[in-house]
């Protein structure tokens, strides 16, 4: 209502500068044309501001509903191929809550008090500043501010994302909030494409000083520890695991990386945790989804 009623008073600041100029005498015909012709420019532009800025507004705001219903678990019509697929990805991801929530509880950590953390975000790529950026494809890039660590995290248009902080910063408890939320949300969303958070704690990772570290580790790794002990969930994520891969459902989280045991006692910039660090990226390389550690 403020915004209309600021935009009422603009127009008639407007029209009476206009009405002033068009009666003003005292000078030239071709003066007074030029003057007022530069303001009759002055107000189109600013018009056209305000049009497109109240259009990108509205089709924001359509985004943001159009997720929302997708999220909100009201019937749409599916394939019952479909919906099958929708319901198992459902009771996974009400086992990966499950599991979030013992893994706070361990840690006498209730994830509703959780407070989002001031995150400044330099990215050699770039991210979106809205949905409708995100739907035209219009990636900004450069360092920029951000209030929120997860809002920067779900609007980056970067595949693999790094966070960095010193020692207790919060990073373990905002990865484990992330994926908790993309938990949920999947578990409730119909949507097909919804994205499946993978909590991955890389400090549980153990490889014999014989072996070598490889892509392989890694996928190994994280199929063997999602719910470990169960078959359900394992046979979940080994049965979906290149198909998601390739879509891009799959929205990796990995924790703890300074806290893999080789890493932790190797020297800073030794052999191994390059080798770990090396069998990482190229695991990342070419996929679809998202990955965050």
């Amino acid at each position: 209502m403020a915004d209309q009623d600021g935009s009422a008073s603009l127009g008639s600041v407007a029209l009476s500068i206009f009405n002033k100029l068009w009666g003003w005498t005292g000078t030239s015909e071709t003066w007074r044309k030029l003057v007022v012709s530069v303001v009759l420019v002055v107000v189109l532009l600013w018009a056209l501001t305000v049009f497109f800025g109240a259009l990108r507004k509205a089709f924001d705001s359509a985004f943001k509903l159009i997720e929302a219903f997708k999220s909100s678990g009201l019937p749409r019509f599916m394939k019952r191929e479909d919906r099958i697929k929708v319901r198992r990805r459902t009771q996974f991801c009400a086992v990966l809550e499950a599991d979030l929530t013992n893994i706070a509880k361990a840690e006498s950590w209730n994830d509703q008090y959780f407070t989002d953390l001031e995150a400044e975000v330099e990215t050699e790529g770039g991210y979106y500043i809205s949905s409708l950026h995100r739907l035209f494809g219009r990636i900004s890039t450069g360092l920029r501010k951000e209030k929120s660590l997860i809002k920067a995290i779900s609007s980056s248009s970067e595949r693999a994302i790094q966070l960095t902080g010193e020692p207790g910063a919060g990073k373990s408890v905002a990865l484990r909030h992330l994926a908790s939320q993309l938990a949920v949300r999947a578990k409730t969303s119909k949507a097909k494409d919804a994205l499946v958070p993978l909590y991955i704690n890389l400090r549980e990772i153990e490889v014999s000083a014989n072996l070598s570290i490889t892509t392989d580790t890694i996928r190994d790794f994280i199929l063997d520890n999602i719910r470990r002990g169960d078959s359900d969930t394992t046979a979940y994520v080994r049965e979906n695991w290149a198909d998601y891969r390739e879509r891009g459902i799959w929205f990796f989280l990995f924790d703890s990386f300074d806290e893999i045991p080789a890493v932790l006692h190797a020297e800073k910039g030794s052999p191994v945790t390059k080798e770990y660090a090396e069998a990482i990226r190229k695991f990342l390389e070419g996929m679809g989804s998202v990955e965050v550690f």
